[in-house]
């Protein structure tokens, strides 16, 4: 498994297993307008603007849980717009695995 694949189930896996141990965060899942891809590419976008070249795992999860949590996120569309463009072959072809 690439990387990028596991880092993608790894995110992907985290906000459902995050609901067995918090079950009020359950509703943020279930908001029309957030979904996994946008919340890696949410992800992508802190760490680039961020330049650090490493972070813990938790550091990772709570910007997961910032995304669902949150519903005006402050996000660099045009960052995120250009990760997207970068990745969009890597995640339609590694997110049909999830």
């Amino acid at each position: 498994m690439k990387r990028t694949e596991q880092f993608i189930r790894t995110i992907a896996e985290y906000p459902n297993g995050r609901v067995m141990t918090d079950p009020l965060f359950a509703p943020n899942l279930q908001k029309p307008h957030k979904n996994i891809e946008e919340c890696i590419l949410y992800i992508l976008s802190e760490v680039q603007r961020s330049a650090c070249n490493g972070f813990a795992d938790e550091e990772i999860y709570s910007m997961a849980v910032h995304y669902y949590d949150e519903d005006d996120v402050e996000e660099d569309k045009e960052r995120i717009k250009e990760l997207q463009m970068k990745n969009l072959i890597t995640f339609n072809r590694e997110l049909r695995w999830l």
